[in-house]
C-alpha cells in the first residue's frame, strides 16, 4: 500500500514531488519504487539523484539494480539526446556525475544475472560510456561475458568520435590481447 500511495502523490504532484521523492530514496523498501517514479518524473538528470543511482548500483537487491541501470539509461537520453556535444559548460557536473554512474554500471557488466548484463550494455551506451567499456575491454580480470555485453554497449555508439577512438586502440601497439577478437565479433 506504501508503494501505490507513492505513485498516487506523484500523479498527483508531478514535479513538485521531486523533493520527497529524493527524500524517500533513504528508505530501503521503497527505494526501487522511488527510483522508478524518480525515472518517470524524467528528473533523472537531477545530481543528488545520479548520486542516489551511483550508490543504488551497489545494492545487494537485484530489483534496486535493475531500477537503478534502467533510471540510468534513461539519465544517459535526458542529457546527451542524440548528440555527443554538452550543450553548455553548467552541464559539466552533470555529465561528470554520470561519468561516475557509468563507472558503476560497467561493474554489471559481468554480472551472472542475465536482465542486468542485459540492460548494463545498453545503460553503459546511453551513458556514453566509451572509456568503461574498453576499460573492461582491456581488463584481464572481465570474464569473457563482461567483454562481450562491453562490445554491446560499443556497438551502439555510432559516432565518430567513438570509431576513431575504437580504431586508435587497435592501432596502438600495446592493444591488448583479444581486444581486436572481442571487436570483431
Amino acid at each position: 500500500s506504501r508503494i501505490a500511495a507513492l505513485f498516487g502523490f506523484v500523479q498527483i504532484a508531478k514535479q513538485h514531488a521531486i523533493p520527497t521523492l529524493l527524500d524517500l530514496c533513504s528508505d530501503a523498501e521503497l527505494l526501487p519504487w522511488t527510483i522508478r517514479a524518480v525515472a518517470d518524473l524524467d528528473a533523472v538528470a537531477n545530481p543528488d539523484f545520479l548520486d542516489i543511482l551511483r550508490r543504488s548500483l551497489s545494492a545487494t537487491k537485484p530489483r534496486v539494480i535493475l531500477e537503478a541501470l534502467v533510471a540510468s539509461a534513461r539519465a544517459g537520453d535526458i542529457v546527451w539526446g542524440n548528440s555527443d556535444e554538452i550543450a553548455s559548460s553548467g552541464e559539466r557536473a552533470t555529465v561528470d556525475a554520470l561519468q561516475k554512474v557509468a563507472d558503476a554500471v560497467a561493474l554489471h557488466l559481468g554480472s551472472r544475472d542475465p536482465v542486468l548484463q542485459h540492460t548494463a550494455s545498453l545503460a553503459l551506451s546511453k551513458l556514453r560510456g566509451t572509456e568503461q567499456a574498453l576499460a573492461v575491454l582491456k581488463s584481464d580480470n572481465a570474464s569473457d561475458s563482461a567483454k562481450q555485453h562491453a562490445v554491446y554497449a560499443l556497438h551502439d555508439r555510432h559516432s565518430i568520435p567513438v570509431i576513431q577512438r575504437l580504431i586508435r586502440e587497435l592501432e596502438s601497439p600495446n592493444c591488448p590481447v583479444g581486444l581486436r577478437e572481442h571487436l570483431h565479433q
